[in-house]
């Protein structure tokens, strides 16, 4: 199946249900989306002023329809989200049975560089652990300028690495723990007292009503 969809296109691949059964029916199949105007799907939900761009979307399903194994994929170009600039964008997930989740991988360009998240979570059990890694982005290439003396302190090449991790995050026993580093590559020499390349580390823990952070004090490199 073929079809035009709002200045879209979508087609259905290999689709088939199983209504033999005790439960739910079984599906399976493919669906295929894609669009050189998302903005144009998104109005509906009140978001076709915030997200803009290409889009292509592939969604390959198998299973009864409460328990469906779910591969999904997803590349973008020429993205606006809400106010970013993402050149690029690439994303591939899979879903087992609804519950199990694990992000292959999210790739974007944005601000002047590479961003990167990985991840795996168990819905039912609120069980989460989430990878972000970021190369060579310019913290000072926001689409809302930041106020002095930031863009001086600021300008350069960042690299931030976050890792997070949860463990029954709907119930009152949750706990949750992140642990970030942020090394900043400055183009201007010293300033303000901070050197050329500077380092900033980070922990978090939350355990049922109680968050503590721990701030290190601020590394300098390269005075």
């Amino acid at each position: 199946l073929d079809a035009q969809v709002d200045g879209g296109e979508l087609a259905l691949r290999g689709f088939g249900m199983d209504l033999d059964t005790f439960d739910l029916p079984a599906v399976r199949g493919t669906v295929k989306l894609r669009t050189a105007a998302v903005q144009r799907w998104l109005a509906q939900l009140g978001l076709g002023d915030a997200v803009r761009g290409s889009v292509a979307v592939r969604v390959s399903a198998d299973g009864e329809l409460d328990a469906v194994d779910a591969d999904v994929s997803l590349s973008a170009q020429g993205l606006s989200l809400f106010g970013f600039a993402v050149p690029d964008l690439s994303l591939t997930a899979r879903a087992e049975a609804l519950d199990d989740v694990v992000l292959h991988a999210l790739t974007a360009n944005a601000l002047g560089g590479t961003l990167t998240v990985t991840g795996e979570g168990r819905l039912s059990a609120g069980d989460a652990a989430v990878t972000l890694s970021a190369q060579g982005v310019d913290p000072t290439a926001l689409p809302d300028p930041l106020p002095d003396p930031l863009p001086a302190l600021l300008a350069g090449e960042a690299a931030v690495e976050v890792m997070a991790r949860g463990t029954g995050l709907f119930g009152p026993a949750r706990e949750a723990s992140a642990a970030a580093r942020v090394e900043l590559d400055r183009r201007r020499g010293a300033v303000f007292g901070l050197g050329r390349t500077v380092r900033l580390d980070t922990t978090a823990a939350w355990a049922g009503d109680t968050v503590t952070v721990t701030l290190d004090p601020l590394t300098d490199l390269d005075p």
